[in-house]
């Protein structure tokens, strides 16, 4: 998978594409992001498609370390703060030194039927 940004306006939108030929842009819900589609990239690229998806507008990773530089900030000012966020390598180096528990929690958004339910998520905490 290749990953990439595209320019709109004054932010730069992430994206991933996989495969090759006629190009299949993926849209996720308002409650997620690209890696929804997670698991039918591959299923499309397999079929000769280019597989895109990309973060809409809303909370991609340059908002994940903006969350991360304020909850920091917070820490510092002496204000504690908890957080809950997916449980991914992205995040978990983004708030590597801090307290971090993972937790199980119910979800019922997911690409794979089978992958609704319970979900890994980290709480953080500042102080």
């Amino acid at each position: 998978m290749s990953a990439f940004a595209v320019a709109s306006g004054d932010a730069g939108i992430a994206a991933e594409a996989v495969g090759g030929g006629v190009p299949v842009v993926l849209l996720h819900a308002g409650v997620a992001d690209r890696r929804m589609w997670g698991a039918q990239v591959g299923t499309l690229a397999d079929a000769g498609f280019r597989a895109i998806a990309y973060d809409r507008r809303g909370f991609g990773p340059d908002d994940q370390r903006r969350l991360r530089d304020v909850f920091a900030e917070l820490g510092q000012l002496g204000v504690s703060a908890v957080l809950s966020n997916s449980d991914t390598p992205f995040v978990r180096e983004l708030y590597a030194g801090l307290a971090m528990e993972q937790v199980f929690v119910a979800r019922a958004v997911n690409s794979r039927a089978n992958g609704r339910g319970k979900v890994a998520e980290v709480i953080v905490r500042n102080q």
